[in-house]
């Protein structure tokens, strides 16, 4: 299957099926409704899998939800239907994964079936361990290629002349249109394996999950330093990174010939290494707050 313009192998495909639902949902619980989930318990308490944060969003919800729960399909619907309608419209609000507004489902499904009007609630469709487990194969797959290309860039990989494509490092020509078959994988990751030319060193640091000082280290070990703030144009073979206002970086790529960047935009499992335009990297990744450097060579 073709996904954003990444080939993805079957063996990929199954292992996304195996960590996109839980069998036990986490259900996100402010103060003045705790007492609905007998079992909700404090949020500092939860300590997901990167694979669990990634299905459900967790680290995007606000710190106005206190508490969690954790229930499996069963246990949710043995509850009263108004505490499930209250529970379901939170995690909307809250912006908590595995919840679809009914058109997604339609695109997907075609339909919504009469066994998932259960789990529709307020024009929203909950997707559950149970229901995913009795879809075929072939609607997971078409459901993961929907997930994945939601609001996402198409890799150029098979859009690039030859020429250009000849051009660019054999270690990022290798890199580039590939999908981690779990989470963990990061930008940080992506930018170093881009830079390392031998291909089995390169493969097997794109798979891990660097963190910032490792990062930084990787790149002054290279011979890289902070160039300053960012100016059009770049030069091939420079590092972008953006800088939040606690000084912290929040996302790396490494630029090349042609005006083109390889580019991973997450650690998760659905965010792939990518060919793009870097006018369209600085776009989706502008915020007012976030300030971009550039990182080049001593001895360009």
């Amino acid at each position: 299957m073709k996904i954003l313009g990444c080939e993805v192998p079957v063996s990929t495909l199954e292992a996304w099926a195996q960590i996109f639902v839980f069998e036990r949902e986490p259900f996100f619980l402010t103060l003045e409704v705790r007492a609905l989930l007998s079992n909700a318990r404090p949020c500092a308490e939860l300590k997901p899998s990167l694979e669990l944060a990634d299905a459900y969003l967790t680290y995007q919800i606000p710190k106005q939800a206190e508490f969690v729960a954790s229930l499996k399909p069963e246990e949710f619907r043995v509850l009263p239907r108004a505490i499930q309608v209250e529970l379901v419209k939170l995690q909307i609000q809250l912006g908590r994964g595995q919840v679809y507004d009914l058109g997604f489902v339609c695109d997907v499904l075609g339909e919504i079936p009469a066994s998932l009007e259960r789990d529709v609630f307020a024009e929203h469709f909950t997707l559950r361990y149970d229901v995913w487990n009795a879809f075929s194969t072939e609607i997971r797959y078409r459901w993961l290629e929907a997930y994945v290309s939601l609001e996402r860039l198409h890799c150029l990989s098979s859009t690039v002349p030859e020429n250009t494509w000849g051009a660019l490092p054999e270690q990022v020509r290798s890199l580039a249109g590939t999908f981690s078959s779990s989470s963990g994988a990061n930008c940080f990751a992506t930018v170093i394996a881009g830079l390392t030319t031998d291909l089995l060193e390169s493969k097997s640091t794109a798979q891990t999950w660097m963190l910032e000082h490792g990062f930084l280290t990787a790149l002054e070990a290279q011979g890289f330093h902070d160039a300053g703030k960012l100016e059009i144009p770049v030069k091939p073979n420079s590092i972008l990174t953006w800088w939040n206002s606690s000084g912290k970086i929040t996302h790396a790529c490494l630029t090349l010939e042609f005006d083109l960047v390889l580019n991973k935009d997450a650690q998760s499992w659905f965010a792939p290494r990518q060919i793009l335009r870097l006018n369209d990297v600085l776009e989706s990744w502008f915020e007012d707050a976030v300030k971009v450097r550039v990182w080049t060579r001593d001895s360009v």
